[in-house]
Order: C-alpha cells, then structure tokens, then sequence
C-alpha cells in the first residue's frame, strides 16, 4: 500500500491526472482487500470522479468495475446492478478485455448471490477463456476470490449441469458472453 500511495501523491505533485486515476484504482483495490470497504469506495469515487471529467474511458470504466465489486462485497446488490452495464460498455468500447475480465467474473459473482448458478458457471467458463485467449490471469487476490465462488457455485449444481454451463460458456465468443452479461444484470434492474 505505500508503494500505492506514494506513486498517488507524485502523481499529484506533477499535476498527472491521468496517473492519478491509475493509482487510485491501485489504492482503491488494496484498501478493498485489506478489508476497509469505506475508504476503498471514497478513493474509487474520487478517481471516478476525476476520470468522468477529463472523459478517461478505460478509468471510468475500471473504477465502475471496482465500485461494482465493492458494492457486491457490501451485500449492495442493485447498486452492482447499477454500476455494471456501463462498465461492461467502456470496456468493450474501449477493447479493455482485461476489464471485460473482471466484469464478467463481477457479474457471475452477482449470479452466484441470486442463485442463478448455471448462468455463473456460463460466465466463468467464459471468462477463462477470455483470460485464455488474451493470455492473462486473475491477479492473485481477484483469483482467489473468483476460485471461491466458482467452488460455491459449484457444489450447488450437479456436475454434469456444471460442466455444461462451463463449456457452454467457453465456446461464447466474447461479444456474446458481454451479451449474456448485460442481460443478466438488466433483468434484475
């Protein structure tokens, strides 16, 4: 966190905005993982706010994801609900797959709590091959977390439904699996 906050406050003294998003995000992420909820959320306010003025796409897009998450993480499901279609939109406008990513897991996420564990296990399968085809992986936090509800959704279904929601998300290219997404997170508004 301090590497975080350091590059934050040179980032300021430079008067880098755009920096400044960037490691706002990074704080903000941090703070969330080490479990202070409420500074997490003043710090993804802040670079939101920051990047909805200057019109930073990609960093509105990420701080919508985040705040979405953290919403998730607070049991503040229709404000996930809320945050999530216009990141997903960003992201795909802007070709952010990596946001994508964590959008798609976010919205599994949501699908887990409502109990719509095939449609989760659909947008897990297509979010590793998203992560497959783009030859990236989950930061070690996001992995353990999106491991755990995957395990939830998991032991709630049979096996075979399972690995059949899992394949069938695979195999959706990845403007279908954002489809399937923002449908999922519209119905619920």
């Amino acid at each position: 966190m301090r590497l975080q906050m350091e590059s934050l406050r040179l980032f300021r003294e430079v008067s880098d905005q755009w920096g400044m998003t960037r490691a706002l995000n990074g704080l903000g992420k941090v703070l969330r993982d080490r479990g202070d909820d409420a500074q997490a959320a003043r710090i993804f306010e802040e670079g939101l706010a920051i990047s909805q003025t200057l019109g930073f796409k990609r960093e509105i897009a990420t701080a919508l994801h985040n705040l979405a998450h953290l919403a998730l993480h607070r049991g503040e499901v229709s404000r996930a609900i809320a945050l999530f279609p216009e990141s997903l939109a960003l992201h795909r406008e802007v070709g952010d797959r990596d946001g994508l990513v964590n959008c798609l897991a976010g919205v599994a996420e949501l699908a887990v709590q409502r109990g719509q564990l095939t449609q989760a296990a659909r947008l897990f399968g297509a979010m590793e091959h998203l992560l497959a085809s783009i030859h990236a992986t989950l930061g070690p936090e996001d992995r353990r977390h999106s491991e755990d509800t995957i395990v939830a959704a998991r032991t709630q279904l049979d096996e075979t439904t399972y690995r059949g929601a899992w394949a069938a998300g695979q195999a959706l290219s990845i403007d279908e699996a954002i489809e399937e997404a923002l449908r999922m997170v519209s119905a619920e508004q």
